[in-house]
């Protein structure tokens, strides 16, 4: 990719010659021509932008694509409250970038981040081919760390596999330090890049955009090291993308809606197709899933293998799952007041590693059943707080 001279970016595939850009990620430019026409014919790329409100994901988004499609926000605490995906053919490929709220920050309530969550879900079906897991450049603080504890929490082994961390304020990168040294000032950080195979980059979405004297330090050059990073990992992934079950049955979803969709309106396009079906399995799972706690939902949409399964289970047939729990003894109100919790959304002192486990299970279970017949989000909320209520009556008579 290119910066002409007005500083905008061209992604037209980029003449090399001697002093062409370096090839830092183990790709030479032949290797990288034949990765780029495999995907024109195989298709597309989704690929989600992960990281605490206020790092800089919208600003970056908007850098990959050469122009202002995402909403960014300035200060860092009105980032990204929804979820946001755009499409843009890069290299001969449709690009989809999803850009997410701060699925990650402590101070976001259940009910900003579960439809978030839900529409992430929907929006890069049937599994993305990368994440982009995006920090600022500067000090690492304790809500840096935090968030990296989170990413641990809740990242399976596989997703990570299809992880790139990505930083941004690349500006604020000491003189001729590369971004590589940068991380191994800090044992945690470098240990998450290690669990991402070592994939990581370095971007200003400020002051990078003109032709610096210093072509490490151009987003030109950043923006091709990161599409050959992702080809490559998607090359030697044979063309596979991350999925797990959860995503399988959105998929799933969604493909029945489109099928319905064309017989009913044989005027759209499949992108309009697509996009409706989208929105109702959307609203579905925004209803079938009311009793859930999101804590649930990332572990099972990060591949987590005990959340994955039973988060399945609550899709698919809510009833096995009660009667599985049936066979598992209370530990008083606290797991009472876990149901409650998490039937309204809330999740107060129910933490993450602990939603599916009793009081957990039980409260998104009873929430799962009640919605059943929903029209709403709201009036499946409405459901199953009743519901769980009454069954916090019953355990305490």
């Amino acid at each position: 990719m290119l910066a002409d001279n007005s500083g905008e970016v061209s992604h037209e595939k980029p003449e090399r010659g001697e002093d062409g850009p370096r090839i830092d990620h183990g790709m030479d430019p032949e290797a990288f021509t034949s990765v780029q026409e495999d995907f024109k014919h195989k298709g597309s790329r989704r690929i989600v932008l992960l990281g605490k409100t206020g790092s800089g994901k919208s600003h970056l988004a908007n850098t990959i694509f050469g122009e202002e499609l995402f909403t960014a926000y300035h200060s860092p605490h009105s980032g990204t409250v929804l979820c946001q995906a755009e499409t843009k053919c890069i290299y001969g490929a449709d690009t989809t970038l999803v850009d997410t709220p701060g699925f990650f920050d402590t101070k976001r309530s259940e009910e900003e981040l579960r439809p978030e969550i839900i529409r992430c879900l929907t929006e890069c079906s049937p599994g993305p081919h990368a994440f982009l897991i995006v920090f600022k450049v500067g000090k690492f603080t304790k809500q840096e760390q935090e968030v990296v504890d989170k990413i641990c929490q809740f990242f399976s082994n596989d997703a990570l596999q299809h992880a790139v961390i990505v930083f941004t304020h690349g500006d604020q990168l000491p003189p001729e330090m590369k971004i590589e040294e940068f991380v191994a000032e800090n044992k945690n950080l470098s240990d998450l890049v290690q669990k991402c195979g070592g994939r990581c980059l370095v971007f200003d979405n400020k002051h990078w955009k003109n032709k610096p004297p210093d072509q490490y330090r151009s987003n030109q050059f950043q923006l091709q090291a990161l599409f050959e990073t992702i080809d490559k990992m998607v090359a030697d992934k044979k063309g596979s993308y991350y999925t797990n079950e959860v995503f399988q049955e959105v998929e799933k979803r969604i493909q029945a809606y489109e099928g319905n969709i064309k017989g009913e309106a044989g005027n759209l396009t499949p992108v309009e197709v697509r996009e409706r079906a989208k929105a109702k399995v959307h609203n579905d799972f925004l209803i079938q899933l009311t009793g859930i706690a999101t804590g649930a939902l990332l572990g099972a949409f990060f591949g987590l293998a005990g959340m994955v399964v039973r988060l399945i289970k609550a899709i698919k047939n809510p009833s096995e799952v009660m009667n599985l729990i049936k066979k598992v003894p209370m530990v008083g109100a606290a797991a009472v007041g876990g149901e409650v919790a998490l039937a309204s959304g809330i999740a107060v002192g129910v933490t993450a590693g602990a939603v599916f486990t009793t009081g957990g299970v039980l409260g998104g279970v009873a929430g799962n059943e009640a919605a059943k017949g929903a029209k709403t989000p709201l009036e499946a909320a409405e459901r199953a707080a009743k519901a769980v209520t009454e069954r916090f009556k019953d355990a305490i008579k």
